[in-house]
């Protein structure tokens, strides 16, 4: 049993911030949940950001500007520092890091890329294991490929968003990019679309 917590939302007023009329953060009370939920029984805590209703960029950073993405490791530490060593904790927003071919800046591609911060942050300490979100969708056989030396031949994700597209319309999520079906069903979804507009405009 576990659970996933959104440590900071990035508004004012929402989980970690310092008050209700305040975007400055405080993570007290989203480290007193993380310590509550482990008192309760949870074995592992998925640490995220943002709302997705909100500030779905800081929940799964966009690719145009992805450095939210390292405000989930400050996340991630914060809470590894407050819970017991056999609690698992497990870092989100890694997808985005891909091969390392992304517009983060001050960085090399190799210190870049999913595999380096994943390996990273669980050697320092700062999270156990990673969640691999939009990525799994794009290639859920990237731990093997890893693990066997077949990097070169992983489907990285692109970051387009295709996936919450989905979620947002309710529907079966997919990989738009590497899936024909989900490709098929996304045009199909988008056509109807521009027919309502055209209906009711």
């Amino acid at each position: 049993m576990g659970s996933k917590v959104s440590i900071w939302e990035g508004f004012p007023g929402g989980q970690g911030s310092a008050g209700p009329d305040t975007a400055v953060m405080d993570l007290t009370e989203s480290l007193d949940l993380c310590k509550g939920i482990e008192e309760r029984g949870a074995k592992f805590i998925i640490v995220s950001a943002g709302s997705p209703s909100i500030t779905l960029a800081l929940s799964q950073p966009d690719k145009q500007l992805p450095v939210d993405a390292y405000l989930h490791h400050t996340f991630q530490k914060a809470v590894s520092d407050v819970v017991k060593p056999e609690t698992v904790v497990i870092g989100s927003a890694y997808s985005v890091f891909r091969d390392g071919k992304n517009n983060f800046k001050a960085v090399t591609k190799e210190t870049s890329s999913l595999e380096y911060w994943g390996n990273k942050n669980i050697r320092d300490g700062v999270c156990d294991m990673i969640a691999i979100g939009r990525q799994s969708l794009a290639d859920c056989y990237l731990p093997a490929k890893i693990r066997d030396g077949k990097s070169s031949d992983i489907n990285w994700c692109t970051a387009c968003d295709s996936c919450i597209e989905f979620l947002i319309r309710q529907k079966n999520t997919g990989c738009a990019i590497y899936e024909k079906e989900y490709t098929l069903a996304l045009k199909a979804i988008r056509e109807e679309e521009g027919r309502l507009k055209e209906k009711y405009t």
